[in-house]
Order: C-alpha cells, then structure tokens, then sequence
C-alpha cells in the first residue's frame, strides 16, 4: 500500500451490534436481521442455556 493514498469505506450503520452499538465489518447478521459484533457475541452467550 503506498503511503499517499487514503482509503474511503462508506458508512454502513445498518451493521451496528444490537448489544454494544459496534459498527464492524466483523459484526455477522443474526436470523431476523440482527447484527451482532465478536464482543457482542460472546455477552450473548453468557445468557444462552448451554
């Protein structure tokens, strides 16, 4: 990557983590729309039944 160039991503808020309001382009798509982000993921699942 040359030092000079700058890199523009377009703003995607539609991808925001329904827990912790992360905007990643790691956060995954749940069923039913949801995104949730790593972090996100890992909170959620101290509330799942194993």
């Amino acid at each position: 990557m040359d030092e000079d160039q700058i890199i523009m991503k377009k703003y995607k808020a539609d991808k925001a983590c329904f827990i912790t309001g992360e905007i990643s382009d790691k956060n995954i798509q749940l069923p039913g729309g949801a995104y949730v982000s790593p972090e996100g993921k890992e909170i959620l699942k101290e509330y799942l039944p194993d």
